[in-house]
């Protein structure tokens, strides 16, 4: 119960739209969180009190507890970071046309990865390619938003929180066979690769006389922040102010979820 709140809440922070739009496509009848007015100073202060008061990292360990909470304080914990966000969100923002990274052949990857080039810039059949949790994932909700957004930045929050949910599901007792293992290539050079949380993930080592000549790391950053790839075309699909443009960026980026830090400059 513990780490299932801790995921629900951690939900509610990181990706309130998606989020909201999951509760949306899920509610047949009456939606439990309603329509509201804009919130007030008071509203917010109570949502970061409820937050604050439920927040699992306060109990000691081994405890479980029951979170009881009204429609009224509901409403305001989801809308209070909704309302924020909706003003710079537009659900189709940074969608374009992709093609997913299929399984590498290890053959193919030892020749080409002897050209360093290939490792900073990569490409498959001479194309750019994404490898996220948006190509390995998928649900009728999903289908329904590619069909009306695209797979713009609603649609990649949706399928991050669904892998979520799929993750958190695995980690029930009857289900638990979630780790399907790294393939190795098992020939010198020798290759390793796996799907890791932000796409696959590849090493290849090189041994000469016993001692490692050359080792070279592919990860999925290389392949989705391609300067022709996924997040470069997303981002150019952005206009408006430069205020706008920023926060949808920085929304975008974290989405495809860099390995590694950035800067970000608006020309």
């Amino acid at each position: 119960m513990r780490l299932f709140f801790k995921l629900i809440l951690g939900l509610i922070m990181l990706s309130p739209v998606a989020l909201a739009t999951v509760a949306w496509f899920a509610l047949e009848a009456q939606p439990i969180v309603t329509p509201s007015r804009a919130l007030d100073h008071t509203d917010i202060a109570r949502a970061r009190q409820v937050i604050k008061e439920n927040d699992p990292r306060r109990l000691p360990a081994g405890i479980q507890r029951t979170v009881r909470i009204s429609e009224r304080d509901l409403n305001r914990v989801v809308t209070t970071p909704l309302q924020g966000m909706l003003y710079i969100l537009t659900f189709g923002i940074g969608s374009i046309l992709g093609m997913a990274l299929p399984f590498m052949d290890a053959d193919w990857l030892t020749q080409v990865m002897q050209d360093d080039g290939v490792v900073e810039q990569p490409q498959w059949l001479v194309e750019c390619r994404e490898t996220t949790c948006l190509t390995r994932i998928d649900s009728p909700l999903l289908q329904q938003l590619r069909t009306r957004y695209g797979n713009g930045l609603l649609t990649r929050l949706a399928a991050r929180l669904t892998e979520l949910a799929q993750l958190a599901g695995n980690l029930l007792p009857d289900r638990m066979a979630m780790d399907e293992g790294a393939s190795v290539y098992a020939k010198n050079p020798g290759i390793g690769w796996t799907t890791a949380a932000r796409g696959q993930l590849l090493h290849r080592v090189c041994l000469e006389r016993e001692c490692i000549a050359s080792y070279q790391i592919l990860a999925s950053t290389e392949w989705n922040f391609h300067p022709q790839g996924v997040a470069a075309r997303s981002l150019a699909t952005l206009h408006g102010e430069t205020k706008q443009i920023t926060r949808q960026a920085k929304l975008l980026i974290n989405t495809i979820d860099p390995c590694v830090g950035y800067e970000l400059s608006i020309g």
